[in-house]
């Protein structure tokens, strides 16, 4: 995870000033490419002149793995049934058209949705636009993994069946819902900006989360009603967590070995805040 932070830096520098709007392709494409299972298709459509749809239809796999690299700009993702997932695309640079697979082996269907060039490769300019809006049908079981180079995101996966989330961000904001997922792990890197995760809700298993900070804020809002444990080291910052007992760079709330579950943290920061909210 170090050193993926060490990458996301790098992608700072050429892509902060991403978040902006106008789009100049012209092109009008209609195409349907089969997977390797026949009985699923993607479809993608540009519809207009600055906006590009994306589809993967309902199948037979009820464990999706989803791959996303997103170089930098505006990324939304939320909950939809009318297909296994929609996406609408917006881009200037014909570098940043997103590439979208998908097969299905057995009950495991992979996703992947990236960007042509390699994000390392991408010089934004202020009048340039990514903005990518993405729902996945909530009913399947779920792997994320998802990079966000810089800019905004909005990941509202509230009530997603999730067996692992993996997220890093180089740059930017990020707000993560995952109420009432139950995630057992989590991890998180942040090398700029604020990231702020929702783990409240309901939870039926145990939680091992792994955080890295850099620089900026990480908030992270916890149910009081279950036992947290947070350990911070390396941070050299500020660490707010009102309702918490710190016992060397141990951070426990009152609940801890009286439940059932325990949600288990481990945040090594740089140079920035950490804040744990018990809601």
């Amino acid at each position: 995870m170090k050193n993926n932070l060490k990458l996301l830096a790098l992608i700072t520098i050429v892509a902060i000033t991403s978040i902006s709007c106008v789009h100049t392709s012209n092109d009008e494409i209609n195409s349907n490419n089969k997977s390797k299972n026949s009985s699923i298709s993607t479809v993608t459509s540009i519809v207009s002149a600055d906006l590009e749809t994306q589809s993967i239809e309902s199948g037979k796999a009820n464990y999706i793995i989803a791959n996303i690299v997103f170089p930098a700009g505006k990324i939304q993702i939320k909950s939809g049934k009318t297909n296994l997932m929609n996406g609408s695309f917006k881009y200037t640079n014909k570098n940043w058209k997103p590439e979208l697979t998908y097969n299905e082996i057995n009950d495991t269907g992979k996703i992947s949705i990236s960007v042509i060039d390699s994000t390392e490769n991408i010089n934004f300019e202020n009048s340039d636009t990514c903005r990518w809006f993405i729902d996945f049908n909530p009913d399947k079981k779920y792997d994320f993994d998802i990079k966000i180079g810089a800019g905004k995101g909005d990941l509202n996966l509230e009530d997603f069946k999730i067996q692992n989330f993996n997220l890093e961000l180089g740059a930017g904001k990020v707000n993560v819902n995952l109420k009432n997922t139950s995630v057992p792990k989590l991890n998180l890197a942040v090398g700029a900006g604020k990231a702020t995760i929702d783990l409240t809700g309901i939870w039926h298993n145990n939680l091992k989360a792994e955080i890295a900070g850099g620089v900026g804020e990480i908030e992270i809002h916890l149910p009081k009603d279950i036992g947290v444990k947070a350990e911070v080291n390396g941070l050299l910052g500020k660490v707010e967590a009102e309702g918490f007992t710190k016992k060397q760079s141990i951070y426990s709330n009152s609940n801890i070995g009286k439940t059932k579950y325990t949600l288990d943290l481990k945040i090594d920061g740089a140079i920035g805040k950490v804040k744990l909210v018990l809601e």
